[in-house]
């Protein structure tokens, strides 16, 4: 039945392929559709492929801008995408990195799969469970960092049940994953204690965990490596907590957003389809922890299905409780190990029994609707080009209308308008070295993710775009009244900025807004 899974994944495989092939000229199109986070990525993996200096090529490796995602993700993409970039340009270096994240997903759910389930109906059931979310897809076609982390959580747990366990090498696995994203951080004290359940603690098993937490730093450099040099140069390892621990909080963080909000549309709704079947996973993940505690007490053994359960829950509790925006996806690698625990508990069932009977019932019953729910969403993904058609070509005769007008300027757009990767990578390769100049680039195009007058000072820009009536109608709340603008009658309604803002053409929906200095 080998061939039924494989057929299954190679679907979703091609799938992954016709749906990449979308929006390779750029991404943040409307905010809602791809996401904007993209340009952080492809930014990054060119600085590296396309460095100004030797010196530019090692620190871009090692450091860059982005320490929170870790640096294994943006050398192991440049290094996917370097062919493709040589070829292909821009468009091979985009679309080999989306390609390769789809890859990683597909590695990892099918090593935790082949690993934990023995019996090929569970392993296609965890498949269907995982692969058809709407967040599977989306990490597909947008390149953040929980691919990766998912691919070498699923390689450690690989290593965890083969070496019954116990405390290894392997550790350094974690201590990689926990630098691609530090909310592994919540399940570490699981994966350290675990060994240490109904063990006679004696000098050798204290020197077997010790050496498992020098692997998992080993791991932790080797994801960030930059951490290597922090002895002799410390601002590593502050730049590194600056972007981790003290990072928390986001421009767009509601401090009226709580637990309700994040079980009703981040959990019950983005992953299950409503509260009906939200409702009976969670009955269910608590039948699993009941019958896994029973189990721990009884056979002094941790049972797999209470570990994964646990793990998924010590990685969405965090972000459902302390987290102020309501971002799905950060769920998203709690949830796949969460079902996971769940497809364990009911292949570990005997199945001769009502409970199995009705477990299994009831869990098809939940996937069903999580199917239908991602079904919903990802009508959207798979039109992106034609719903974009139009805002791409005004966006093209917005940027030739600036070019042609001026031979230099500095243009401010918002997420609001398409922005084509090369103009984000003529002004925004990275440079960490004081005095080393850059390439001068006249006509300019900036991307931010709201306009305020603060933004438009900082700039010196010459124009705004925007795809918005007026900068008032943003998603972003502003912290302060005194950061928020509004166009009306042409004018900027902001006394501090000391500038008029008025209209100078629009192409369609795209409006083009001159600064008066």
């Amino acid at each position: 039945m080998k061939i039924t899974n494989s057929i299954f994944i190679a679907c979703l495989f091609i799938l992954s392929v016709i749906l990449n092939t979308q929006l390779l000229d750029n991404s943040n199109i409307n905010f809602a559709l791809t996401g904007h986070d993209e340009y952080l990525t492809v930014r990054e993996v060119y600085s590296i492929l396309n460095p100004l200096s030797w010196k530019h090529f090692f620190m871009a490796i090692i450091s860059g801008d982005v320490l929170y995602y870790g640096r294994i993700m943006f050398y192991t993409d440049a290094l996917f995408a370097w062919i493709p970039y040589k070829v292909f340009g821009i468009t091979g270096l985009v679309y080999s990195i989306r390609m390769l994240h789809t890859i990683m997903v597909i590695a990892g759910l099918v090593i935790l799969g082949q690993t934990y389930l023995k019996d090929w109906k569970y392993r296609l059931l965890f498949y269907v469970a995982t692969l058809t979310l709407y967040y599977t897809a989306y990490f597909f076609i947008v390149p953040k960092p929980e691919p990766i982390q998912l691919l070498t959580l699923a390689l450690f747990f690989y290593f965890f049940k083969k070496n019954n366990y116990q405390f290894g090498k392997y550790f350094i696995l974690l201590g990689i994953a926990y630098g691609i994203k530090f909310n592994v951080l919540t399940i570490l004290p699981i994966l350290f204690i675990t060994p240490l359940l109904f063990q006679n603690i004696n000098l050798q098993l204290i020197k077997k965990f010790g050496r498992s937490i020098v692997y998992f730093f080993i791991g932790l450099i080797i994801a960030v490596p930059c951490l290597l040099l922090a002895p002799v140069k410390p601002i590593f390892i502050k730049s590194y907590l600056n972007a981790t621990f003290a990072n928390t909080g986001q421009y767009d963080d509601d401090s009226s957003v709580g637990i309700m909000d994040w079980l009703s549309d981040g959990f019950f709704g983005a992953y299950n389809g409503g509260w009906l079947f939200g409702a009976l996973l969670i009955g269910f993940v608590m039948l699993v922890i009941y019958s896994g505690m029973k189990n721990l007490i009884k056979n002094k053994l941790m049972p797999t299905d209470l570990l994964f359960v646990c793990i998924g829950l010590f990685l969405i509790l965090p972000v459902i409780v302390f987290t102020g925006r309501l971002w799905p996806h950060y769920l998203w690698t709690g949830y796949l190990l969460l079902i996971l625990g769940c497809i364990i508990f009911i292949q570990s069932a005997d199945r001769s029994r009502l409970l199995h009977k009705i477990s299994l019932y009831v869990f098809l019953l939940i996937i069903a609707g999580s199917v239908y729910c991602s079904g919903q969403q990802e009508k959207k993904l798979f039109s992106l080009n034609t719903q974009t058609k139009e805002l791409n070509t005004n966006g093209k005769q917005a940027y030739n209308y600036l070019k042609g007008m001026h031979k230099k300027f500095i243009a401010i757009q918002d997420l609001s308008v398409p922005y084509p990767f090369t103009n984000m990578l003529e002004v925004g390769r990275y440079n960490p070295f004081a005095g080393f100049k850059q390439p001068q680039v006249e006509q300019q195009f900036i991307w931010s993710g709201f306009i305020s007058p603060q933004i438009i000072n900082e700039n010196q820009a010459d124009y705004v775009m925007t795809n918005k009536i007026n900068f008032a109608d943003t998603l972003i709340d502003l912290q302060t009244n005194k950061d928020k603008m509004t166009i009306n009658n042409n004018k900027l309604m902001h006394s501090e900025l000391g500038k008029t803002i008025k209209m100078d053409t629009a192409f369609g929906e795209i409006k083009i807004y001159k600064i008066i200095k």
